[in-house]
């Protein structure tokens, strides 16, 4: 149980400004293609979207980091070695190509007061990290009126 109050998790997700993150597909009867309850509008280029990063441990929420651009190593990299400058603890991370890239696992390596916990492949939905993304996405869609920029967004992520 002592070990368990040790572990930090941690994960990224990418929120948009429009739910809409690729093809939308209905089902529609024949005619029915024209009906103005069987259309919708389309925002050019989603609207824009942030990636942020979290942790948390069975002591407390962790700091929320905002990601320019997408996760690579080196951010991931950036990202650790200013939120956890001393690595105490059991780090709780899934198979995302950039935890596994040869220049984080060698970091990990040289780095000994950092602790990975081993991670099963194919198992992204153990993270519980992931649950507290879901509530944030909530919240997101509950916002009246939404958000109507990127710029909008970050300002509340911040």
């Amino acid at each position: 149980m002592d070990e368990w109050k040790r572990v930090v998790r941690w994960n990224e997700s990418r929120f948009l400004i429009h739910h809409v993150d690729g093809r939308v597909r209905v089902r529609l009867l024949p005619g029915e293609q024209l009906l103005p309850s069987c259309t919708a509008g389309h925002t050019q280029a989603d609207g824009g979207s942030i990636m942020l990063w979290g942790t948390f441990s069975c002591v407390a929420l962790g700091p929320v980091v905002m990601v320019e651009q997408t996760m690579k190593a080196t951010n991931y990299l950036n990202i650790i070695v200013d939120q956890f400058p001393t690595g105490n603890g059991i780090f709780q991370q899934d198979n995302a190509p950039f935890y596994k890239a040869r220049t984080v696992l060698e970091w990990f390596e040289e780095n000994t007061e950092f602790h990975l916990m081993s991670w099963p492949p194919n198992s992204t939905d153990l993270n519980l990290m992931e649950h507290i993304w879901d509530v944030m996405e909530w919240q997101l869609r509950a916002q009246t009126p939404p958000y109507v920029n990127i710029s909008k967004l970050c300002m509340t992520a911040a």
